[in-house]
C-alpha cells in the first residue's frame, strides 16, 4: 500500500533535471532540454510522410488516374468520376500492387500508397512549414515517447509511440495531453504486412531498404 507500481516508477535521466525513464522504455522528455532531439524526429515524419500539400490531394490523385487509362473505374467509387475519396483510391492501389510484378512500377505504386495514405493521419504529422512548424514541434512541456529498445535513445527508428503535447506546470488547473501517434514507419510496415501476400510484402520491405519511401 502507498508503492507505485513498478510500470510507473520512472528514474532521472543522467545530466538532466526534468526528463525521466523507465525500463519499460517510456520516457518523459522535457521539451526544454530536448527541442533539437524532438525537431530531428518530426523531421523524418516530415520527409517520409509529408509529401502532400493538403490542398493539392485531388490534383495528385488524378494524376495517379492519368498514369492509369483504361481501368473499371466504377469498381473504385469516386475515381469514377473525380472528387476522390482517398478510401478509394487506397483500395485501387491496393489492386494495382497486386497485381504487378516490375520492381519500378511496385515502388512508384508503394509510394502513391504511402503519400496519400499519410494525409489521414493528421496534423501530429506536423507538415506546416517554416519557424510556425519548428515551434509547433515543442507546444507544451513534456513529450510522451514509447522506445523500441530501452536502452537505447530518443530517436525516429527507436521510438514505437509519441503523445505530443503534455501539459504538468503548476499553476495550469487542467492538465492535458494531445496528439497520441504510433511510428508512421511501423504503421506502414503492418499494414503492408496485412494487405499483402508474405512475397509481396517481402518485396516491398526489400525496395524500402533499398531507397527508403517510409
Amino acid at each position: 500500500k502507498g508503492i507505485v507500481p513498478e510500470l510507473y516508477q520512472f528514474k532521472i535521466v543522467d545530466n538532466s533535471y526534468n526528463s525521466y525513464k523507465n525500463k519499460y522504455g517510456f520516457q518523459l522528455l522535457d521539451k526544454r532540454e530536448n527541442r533539437d532531439k524532438i525537431l530531428a524526429f518530426y523531421t523524418v515524419v516530415k520527409e517520409y510522410f509529408c509529401k502532400i500539400l493538403s490542398h493539392k490531394d485531388q490534383d495528385y490523385m488524378n494524376d495517379l488516374k492519368t498514369k492509369y487509362p483504361g481501368q473499371d473505374w466504377k469498381e473504385y467509387g469516386t475515381m469514377t468520376y473525380g472528387n476522390f475519396n482517398k478510401s478509394d483510391v487506397l483500395n485501387f492501389l491496393k489492386d494495382k500492387i497486386n497485381e504487378v510484378e516490375d520492381t519500378t512500377a511496385l515502388k512508384e505504386l508503394v509510394q502513391y500508397y504511402v503519400n496519400i495514405f499519410s494525409m489521414e493521419m493528421g496534423d501530429v504529422r506536423k507538415c506546416s512549414d517554416g519557424v510556425g512548424w519548428q515551434h509547433s514541434t515543442n507546444e507544451g512541456t513534456y513529450m510522451i515517447v514509447k522506445l523500441k529498445d530501452p536502452k537505447s535513445e530518443f530517436v525516429y527508428d527507436n521510438t514505437e509511440m509519441v503523445v505530443h503535447t503534455c501539459n504538468f506546470e503548476s499553476g495550469i488547473p487542467a492538465q492535458y495531453h494531445i496528439g497520441i501517434m504510433r511510428n508512421p514507419s511501423d504503421l506502414m510496415d503492418r499494414k503492408f504486412r496485412k494487405l499483402f501476400s508474405s512475397d509481396k510484402y517481402d518485396a516491398i520491405i526489400g525496395l524500402n531498404a533499398e531507397s527508403r519511401m517510409f
